[in-house]
């Protein structure tokens, strides 16, 4: 479920973030591309460190604060002006935003404890399918308040994970 509602807040945010740099913000493609490209190479340097930190502290302690502030970054995109902070904040936000899957994915095979590890991960990805409909409904919400109000939607939904986190050991 928690993996479900992150792909859901995700795509929405994902859909829209190009478009509003794009069109709201009329940034060239090249600088789009540097935004989004930027935000992916600090997935990649953050990806072992929070794997790291994950695998020597437990999933729950990257998890729980890594999917509020990936929320709350989405949230942030909603208000953030064009300048260095919306870069900041799109950086910021892909660091930690790339490492999430592969953590969620290792505490569900830890919660699996050697039993079905296929099928856990096959429904970690498969609940990925319930982003596929979040642009839909983002737009709709976009059309109809701005576009920053598609990152406003997925930044709630982002943080609907953490609660879940919550209650879980």
């Amino acid at each position: 479920l928690s993996t479900a509602l992150r792909s859901i807040g995700e795509s929405a945010v994902d859909g829209f973030l190009p478009k509003y740099l794009r069109e709201d913000l009329d940034f060239s493609p090249i600088r789009v591309a540097v935004y989004l490209s930027t935000a992916q190479v600090a997935g990649l340097i953050a990806q072992p460190v929070m794997g790291y930190v994950s695998d020597r502290f437990g999933r729950k302690v990257v998890l729980l604060p890594v999917v509020v502030v990936v929320g709350l970054l989405a949230l942030a995109l909603s208000v953030a002006g064009p300048g260095l902070s919306l870069l900041l904040i799109i950086v910021a936000k892909g660091a930690f935003k790339f490492s999430l899957h592969h953590i969620f994915i290792a505490a569900a095979i830890d919660a699996a404890r050697g039993q079905a590890q296929s099928t856990v991960v096959s429904l970690i990805y498969g609940a990925g399918f319930f982003g596929a409909f979040s642009p839909a409904i983002a737009g709709i919400i976009s059309d109809r308040y701005g576009t920053q109000s598609a990152f406003f939607y997925g930044g709630c939904v982002l943080l609907l994970p953490a609660f879940l986190l919550l209650m879980l050991k």
